[in-house]
Order: C-alpha cells, then structure tokens, then sequence
C-alpha cells in the first residue's frame, strides 16, 4: 500500500525536486524570507498527502463504477478547488475588511491551499487593501489568523485530522473491499471531532464586550444556516460510509441468532445495518445546534423538540431508503441507491418551492424539509397567515412527526422482511443437499 502512494505519482515528485531550487532562488530575489517559503511548502506537501490518500480511498471504495472512476474522482476534486477559490474571491469585501470575520465555513476551504498562498505571499495577487481574510480567523475565540506559527499549526491540525480519518479507511478497504470504509466507533469519532471543529469555527468573533453575533442572530446569519448545511453533507456522506451491502447483511441475517446483544451489534457491530449508528451520529451532530439556538434565540423548548426529532426522522428515512436498495440484487446498486436518494430530495424540494399559502409551505416543509424551524426566521410579518401559523406552529410540525415515524416505521417492517428473507434464503442454500 505504501508502494503505491509513494510510486505511482514519482513522476509528479521528481518534478517537483527539480523545480525546488528554482523557486527558493526566485524567493531569494523577491526578498521573501525561507520561513515563509518553507511553511508555504509544509501546507503544500500536507495538502497533497490529503489529496492523495483520498484519490485513493475513492479508487478502492467506488471499484463498482467502472471506467467512470477516474472522470468522477478528477472532477470531484477540480469542482472542490474551483469551488472554495471562488468562495474565497467573492466572499469578502477588499474595500473594507477589518469588521468582517472569516466564515466558518471555511474550515472546509482551509484544504485548498489558496488561502495560505494569499497570506504568505501577498503580494503575488495585490488585492486586499487592508487585512487578508484568513488574518481574521478565529477558533472558539482564540485568534488563530494573527500569528503564523498558530495559523501554520491551524492548518496541519486540520489535515491531519482528515488524513488520519480517510487513511482509516484506506487500511480497511485495502485489505477488504466489501467492507464498509469506517466501522460504526470510528464513525462516532470522525463524527464528533467535525462537530468540535465546525463549532469552533461557529464561535468566533466577540467583540470588547464579549458579544457573538453569529450567536444572537442564528434566525438570520448566513453562519448558522451553513453549519446546518455542512451537517446535512456530513450526514448524507454517512449513509454510503456505513450502509453494508448484500452479501454483508445477508452474512450478518444469517449468524444474527448467535449474538448475545442485539442493541450491542447494531451500535458496534460490522454488519448490521447502519440506522442505529446513524441515529447516534445524527444526535452528535443536531445536539450542539439546538441547544445553541434555545439557548440564544430563546425558541419554545417543545418546539425544538419536534423540530429535532423531524430532523432526525428526515435523515433515518432517507438512510433505509438507501439500504433497502442496497439489499437488492440488481447490479450498480450503489449507484441506484443515491441516485434515488438525491432524486426524492429534489422532487420533494421542488414540491415545497411551489407552494404560495405559508401555512402550506409550512406543512410541506415539516414534511420534506430537513430543518422545518429554519422556517420561523423567513415570514412576511403582514402576512396574517404567516403570523397566525407562527403564533401556534406545534400542531402543523406534530403532523409533519407522525407522518414522518409513520413513513420510517412502513419502510423499517420492509428492511426487516427483507432482510428475514436473506437470512432464510441462505440458510436454505446451506442445508440443501447439493450444498
């Protein structure tokens, strides 16, 4: 395995080795100090690691794909670093940027190398008038942006994390490629260190009397909005990671009988279906929120709740729906399965799009919305169906609820019929005489 990452790009090495005394020469003459020449090459090398450990992993977890393989990886990639350089040019303002705060969303852009390059290397681009975005970044307060040593540490902290977390995948796909690419307890893990990173990018920016106000206004910050977002990939992301194939569930339905736990297996175990875990990785990533918005915004407890536990049910459904496809036998069922998944997400988002009456919208969003109480934030306040809805909101999500459960628990039965039938069918296979 090691063979591998360090061989096959020794082309892209070698040329990197040669045109390394070129570059020091020409920072030499540009008067730029080897400090920050070299950190510039620590993130470089980091960032690389990151890239290609994960090219990597994508070639042994999406084998089924084909010689679509390598056009899907390249293009994931390009659309990534296309993507958070854009959002690095047009998200700030260059007129006057000492009172604007480094998004926290960018932790996501911190893998992209471009940043730095802007920070260590300002005048290569010559754009900002006053401070350089990432000079203001902050973690849980603490101004990482201000200090070189910090930033640089910032960064490493941020790829090692990653690395380590796809390296683990790597190390079990390499060796079993019907394996899941994390075990349940890793995913946990993996789970709740994004979610301590994500809040320390969401907790900056106090001013001298110790306000936050991406805290104080969660109804109307973009911030808030964003972190939800992230989750939601996060969670999506999971349901490929963990959910087992067939041939997987059909091992684990067949010896089920023989484990002592069964709320032990499903938490832990390597075969069971993921929707526990799931649940577990879906309370770790909707706990940090809710509470900071009861906390800040001041929403009726009961109201959370139920705006929790839609969230929650959102997610389980479309996770069964992906593991029910998962178990059948047509080939490409990967594919099938998340094609399936963001088709519902698109007709059901169209749906709601469409709707005029709020109290309608509202409906529609309890049903088929992810965050249904992100709909509190945006209503016309002389709109009298929006005021009455706001006024007593528990009766339209409580419907939302039921059929939600209603809907999880009718595709739940079907999981568990089918896979009842993959364990008897092979139990049948074993037992025949032929066998």
């Amino acid at each position: 395995m090691t063979g591998k990452l360090l061989g096959v790009p020794i082309l892209i090495y070698l040329f990197v080795l040669a045109a390394i005394p070129f570059h020091l020469w020409a920072g030499y003459a540009a008067k730029i100090t080897l400090s920050y020449i070299f950190s510039y090459y620590t993130i470089l090398v980091a960032s690389c690691i990151l890239f290609y450990n994960s090219t990597f992993l994508f070639s042994l977890a999406t084998r089924r794909f084909g010689s679509f393989q390598p056009w899907l990886g390249s293009g994931a990639i390009l659309w990534y670093l296309y993507t958070t350089m854009i959002m690095s040019a047009t998200n700030y303002s260059y007129d006057d940027y000492s009172h604007d705060l480094y998004q926290f969303t960018d932790w996501f852009g911190l893998f992209n190398p471009w940043d730095i390059t802007e920070y260590l290397f300002p005048h290569l681009f010559n754009k900002y008038r006053g401070n350089i975005p990432i000079q203001t970044l902050q973690f849980f307060s603490f101004p990482v942006g201000k200090n070189l040593i910090t930033l640089i540490g910032f960064y490493l902290l941020s790829y090692g994390l990653l690395t380590s977390a796809i390296w683990q995948g790597i190390k079990r796909c390499f060796r079993n490629q019907n394996t899941t690419i994390w075990s349940k307890g890793q995913s946990y893990l993996f789970v709740a260190i994004s979610q301590f990173m994500l809040l320390g990018m969401f907790m900056q920016g106090y001013d001298d009397n110790g306000h936050n106000p991406h805290l104080s206004y969660l109804r109307y910050d973009d911030p808030c909005l964003s972190y939800l977002l992230s989750n939601s990939f996060i969670i999506f992301s999971l349901i490929p990671i963990l959910s087992p194939h067939r041939q997987t569930v059909q091992d684990w339905a067949r010896y089920r009988h023989r484990n002592t736990s069964w709320l032990k297996d499903l938490i832990w175990g390597e075969k069971s279906p993921a929707l526990l875990a799931i649940f577990i990785n879906l309370l770790i990533t909707t706990t940090p929120i809710f509470l900071a918005i009861l906390l800040t915004i001041g929403y009726k407890p009961n109201i959370l709740f139920l705006s929790a536990a839609l969230t929650i049910s959102f997610f389980l459904i479309y996770a069964t729906i992906a593991q029910l496809i998962l178990l059948q036998k047509t080939s490409k069922r990967a594919i099938w399965a998340y094609g399936t998944i963001g088709a519902v997400f698109f007709v059901t988002s169209m749906i709601t799009s469409f709707v005029d009456s709020f109290s309608r919208r509202a409906l529609m969003q309890s049903l088929f919305s992810p965050y249904p109480f992100w709909l509190f934030s945006f209503y016309d306040s002389t709109d009298s169906d929006a005021i009455e809805f706001i006024k007593h909101p528990e009766t339209t999500l409580l419907i939302g609820l039921c059929l939600r459960i209603s809907v999880f628990i009718l595709l739940t039965l079907q999981l568990k019929r089918q896979m009842r039938i993959l364990g008897e069918s092979a139990t049948k296979v074993l037992s025949s005489p032929n066998a």
